[in-house]
């Protein structure tokens, strides 16, 4: 049982406060509450006897304060937390304020970006501290960070309680190790770190050692002015765009009458493809729901009046949401809606806008909330726009065959292809100011940016395409790949220039569609456009520089061949490359559970972290099946909206952005099982945290979801993932003699063989024991994958006529 009856949404107390100690030594009286969480034991079902035994476990607690007094609301993993439970944290730290100098939560990591934020701008004016804690590990186990992380988080909660010139904390932060955090900037980076919370985006509030220093930008302590909400609206989804998004998922938010607002997850700087635009239009002028916009990289800012694929968003009533991150922004949705107030939808909309951008728990600068508010005043009670006045559908670009030569060396022995897909490098601002495409041809910017270049390689190019790379199809990766493919025995490696926003989501395309290839193709681009002072020399020249240095090494020892990005001071394969930052120079990284390829500096190194890879015989294949909806889990979710995603013909199979270690809302497992069962639909299944990982195990919670059918995929990440299970799909649609079962365990031993570097040897060998007889007795072994994709190998010479059908513009059609 938790503390309240949740039948109405007036909760009854069930569990009492209790004094756990008191010390006539000490100053302070601070409230201890507990969600649950790794460090609270459950030996029985009286939570507050958990609670109890389990601060028994930490030795000198009772020292930390004058007397803590506990409650245990509720006992469960976080994942499985409702927007009830998450709102009466802040309900029964709104009921004792005055009781108590402080008060500290404990609960479990997943979700505690989620609802530390939920109890921030419910508790709006609150001016004491209120600290979140939790552990990795068991209060039982000698070296559990429990044991530290509660009486820290005990000395903060009383920072400044008897000395108002004392440095002290006035709002709601997180403690964990040696930090304490904001908690409306928090981000989950996975419990495989000492401290998994971190601030990508501004700095930490304080620094916890020997003592706690607390920084300058902290809010101190102050009399309570709460301002105080009861926020249990769930009726919001966030959608984080994958690169050629899935149309249909998003449009069943957009038609969903439940939903009444939306977070997108968007590219870059807030950057939303063109298609995506008349869906948005639609959602805001026609259904008067509240869309939001953030950057779905780790560091950096939504900021959509930089590109011409942000500003259009805009024009279609999106709201950029600056440097908000994700938690944040899913729970200042849910609060603004809750409170939200108009006589009509749209001025509940306009009224729902207001509260979203104005800062309430320094989740958003002062001086970006202010300029926002003023610029959408009054924008969704006024005549909306019509589509047609600031959208044209993209118009399908021709792809070019034309390869020419740039420079002829007569100094090098080295001959490379470029091949310019268009993206940031190859932008200039449009009559609005924003960046666009640029009309130039792309000699004219080598002639600028590459003078003497002659003296390193003989250089080719070919412009493909040039587009934003937010716009980026498959259609033109699978050119892309096409191109590689018959040409690429005549160069000594290929450089290809892309966009940034979905650079990423290209290599791993074409990785999976040139698996074997033995020469390395890598792709690079620019955070600053190229005609101007900007990175692009640097990337472009890096990236020859890593081809020429692996070609350099001795063949007996030399680095394996592959797709792989360059980027700033990086070089990394593919398959485990995001762009984790919107602005800055190096936005590139592979994350934390994978390694670098390389270090680009005046001295390039490579390093051959694909030794362990099976070589495989070079194939094209471009036929991958793009119906895969990408669905990501966030607090206290309405299971709805992924039930959606099973039930709909459009959606062939579904990755799944799981917490850390890939856990999610029990609930999910029938859904799954449903899938897998009555539509043998493929459910994958990633950690999104740092380096957190989906573990391919039986016990435990994640045993659930793998029993229910769901494929664990180890240590992939998202965009590779993604990836991968298109190109899966595409080759099990081309298998005969198969059943629905058999196709499932076909599409989960591709997914769990390491074609190039994408996930570790370890968890491949885990999926073949873990996954033996869940959907058949039928096993499929390496050999017969390599085979499988052998039998579907496109042919270089059937491939140029196909490339012209597939060059002619299709007729783009308005919603």
């Amino acid at each position: 049982m938790g503390l309240f009856n949740f039948s109405t949404h007036n909760p009854v107390m069930t569990n009492k406060i209790f004094t756990y100690s008191e010390n006539p030594h000490k100053d302070g009286k601070v409230l201890v509450l507990s969600l649950g969480g790794l460090g609270i034991e459950r030996p029985t079902e009286d939570l507050n006897f958990n609670l109890r035994e389990s601060l028994d476990l930490v030795p000198y607690l009772k020292d930390e304060a004058g007397r803590i007094d506990c409650l245990a609301l509720s006992q469960k993993d976080s994942a499985d937390l409702t927007s009830f439970e998450i709102a009466d944290i802040a309900k029964t730290i709104k009921d004792y304020q005055n009781d108590y100098d402080g008060f500290v939560v404990i609960g479990g990591m997943d979700v505690a970006a989620y609802y530390t934020c939920a109890t921030a701008f419910a508790l709006r004016g609150l001016g004491a501290p209120v600290i979140f804690t939790g552990a990795t590990q068991s209060a039982r186990d000698p070296d559990s960070d429990f044991r530290l992380n509660l009486p820290n988080a005990i000395k903060v909660s009383l920072m400044g309680a008897k000395d108002v010139n004392a440095p002290s904390v006035g709002e709601v932060a997180i403690l964990f190790d040696d930090s304490l955090t904001r908690a409306t900037v928090a981000t989950n980076r996975g419990t495989r770190s000492n401290n998994p919370i971190l601030s990508p985006r501004v700095p930490k509030i304080g620094d916890v050692g020997w003592t706690v220093k607390i920084s300058s930008h902290a809010v101190p302590r102050k009399p309570s002015q709460v301002n105080y909400s009861y926020n249990t609206n769930v009726n919001v989804a966030y959608f984080d765009l994958v690169s050629e998004t899935h149309l249909g998922s998003f449009e069943q938010l957009v038609t969903d009458d439940t939903i009444q607002g939306i977070i997108i997850g968007a590219f870059g700087a807030g950057n939303c493809p063109a298609k995506l635009i008349p869906l948005i239009y639609r959602a805001v002028y026609e259904k008067a729901k509240l869309i939001g916009v953030i950057t779905n990289c780790k560091k950096g800012s939504s900021d959509m009046g930089l590109y011409d694929v942000g500003a259009v968003a805009v024009k279609a009533g999106a709201i950029s949401l600056g440097p908000m991150v994700k938690p944040a922004a899913i729970e200042k949705m849910r609060y603004a809606l809750s409170n939200a107030q108009g006589e009509d939808k749209f001025r509940k909309l306009q009224d729902a806008s207001r509260l979203l951008l104005t800062a309430v728990a320094e989740e958003i600068p002062d001086t970006f909330s202010r300029h926002m508010v003023n610029n959408t005043r009054d924008q969704f009670i006024k005549t909306a726009p019509t589509l047609d006045s600031f959208f044209k559908p993209q118009e399908d670009q021709a792809f070019s065959n034309d390869i020419k030569t740039y420079c002829k060396s007569k100094t090098s022995k080295y001959k490379i292809l470029t091949i310019s897909l268009g993206g940031t490098f190859f932008q200039e601002p449009n009559l609005e100011g924003v960046l666009a495409p640029t009309k130039k041809t792309l000699q004219e910017l080598f002639d600028v940016k590459l003078k003497g270049i002659d003296r390193l390689t003989s250089l080719d190019y070919l412009e493909l395409v040039n587009i934003d790379s937010s716009n980026m199809e498959h259609r033109y990766r699978a050119q892309l790949a096409r191109v590689i493919a018959k040409n690429i025995d005549k160069y000594d490696g290929v450089v290809v220039l892309h966009g940034t926003d979905t650079l990423a989501y290209t290599a791993a395309a074409i990785s999976y569609m040139l698996v074997g290839i033995d020469k390395d193709v890598i792709l690079t681009g620019a955070q600053k456009p190229g005609f101007g002072s900007s990175d692009f020399d640097r990337n472009f020249v890096k990236s020859i520089k890593a081809i020429f240095a692996r070609l350099e090494q001795p063949k007996e020892s030399r680095a394996k061949a592959g797709v792989k990005v360059a980027f700033g001071d990086k070089l990394m394969i593919g398959t485990t490359v995001v762009k984790e930052d919107e602005h800055g120079i190096n936005a590139f990284a592979p994350i934390e559970k994978h390694p670098l390829a390389g270090t680009l500096s005046h001295h390039v190194e490579i390093i051959d972290i694909l030794d362990g890879v099976k070589k495989r015989p070079f194939n094209l294949f471009t036929g991958f099946n793009q119906k895969v909806a990408y669905f990501e889990c966030i607090s206290a979710v309405d299971i709805k909206q992924f039930e959606s995603y099973v039930e709909s013909d459009d959606i062939s199979a579904i990755l799944v952005g799981g917490y850390d270690e890939a856990n999610m809302p029990m609930q999910m497992k029938y859904y799954i099982a449903t899938a897998v069962n009555s539509y043998h639909k493929p459910i994958c299944i990633i950690a999104t945290t740092d380096n957190g990982v989906a573990e391919i195990a039986l016990d435990k919670r994640r045993g659930e979801f793998i029993k229910a059918g769901g494929i664990a995929l180890g240590d992939m990440i998202k965009e590779s993932a993604y990836q991968k299970l298109c190109f899966a799909l595409g080759i099990a649609s081309q298998q005969k003699k198969m059943d629905g079962r058999e196709r499932l365990e076909f599409i989960r031993k591709i997914m769990h063989t390491n074609l190039t570097g994408e996930i570790s040897d370890k968890y491949c060998s885990k999926g073949d024991q873990v996954y033996k007889g869940i959907f058949t007795d039928r096993v499929f072994t390496d050999e017969f994958i390599q085979e499988a994709i052998n039998n579907v190998r496109e042919s270089f010479e059937k491939d140029e006529s196909s490339a012209k059908q597939d060059s002619t513009p299709e007729k783009s059609t308005k919603r």
